[in-house]
């Protein structure tokens, strides 16, 4: 049985699997729209949002959505004419009231489908080293890595990259907490 401090735990999971997936959001920081630390500034946009729900008592989806399109803005100058903080913000408060209820089917199917994308990106990027076309193979290698880890809340840096594909390649999941 889950208690309120796992439900919690697996909701931030959520949330920085949302933010991971929220293609706005991946663009500024593969492109650096927010400068030099744009992937700091994805950190600190998850911390933000974690603090608004574990503080505001009455947090409303257009609270959230305000708050995205403003951080859009003001750290990476941009801003999301697709209406996606909107659904950001609809996908965050629904996996937040579902998590407070101890139910995780949503925020286990959000987990786990932006760790099949981590893998699928990794398999991307493993077929254009084998072609030779290496620029920032890399360092994109290492992010999705990162990210994959980040997400589990298990610490891969110690994989080498064949366990990596072959955990990909075998459809096993990082596991959200039980």
């Amino acid at each position: 049985m889950s208690t309120l401090n796992e439900a919690w735990e697996i909701f931030k999971q959520g949330v920085r699997s949302v933010l991971q997936q929220w293609t706005t959001v991946q663009l500024a920081v593969e492109n650096n729209w927010g400068g030099g630390d744009s992937r700091k500034k994805l950190e600190q946009l998850e911390s933000k949002l974690v603090e608004m729900f574990r503080v505001k008592k009455n947090l409303y989806r257009e609270d959230i959505e305000d708050f995205l399109t403003a951080y859009l803005d003001d750290h990476f100058g941009t801003y999301a004419e697709d209406g996606s903080p909107s659904d950001v913000s609809r996908i965050l408060t629904e996996i937040f009231e579902q998590c407070g209820r101890l139910e995780f089917n949503t925020v286990a199917e959000i987990i786990k489908k932006g760790e099949e994308k981590k893998c699928s990106r990794v398999e991307s990027l493993r077929g254009r080293e084998a072609f030779g076309d290496d620029d920032d193979s890399s360092d994109s290698h290492d992010e999705v890595s990162y990210s994959i880890a980040k997400v589990s809340g298990r610490d891969f840096s110690a994989v080498s990259d064949d366990e990596m594909e072959e955990s990909c390649s075998k459809g096993e999941s990082f596991s959200v907490p039980k």
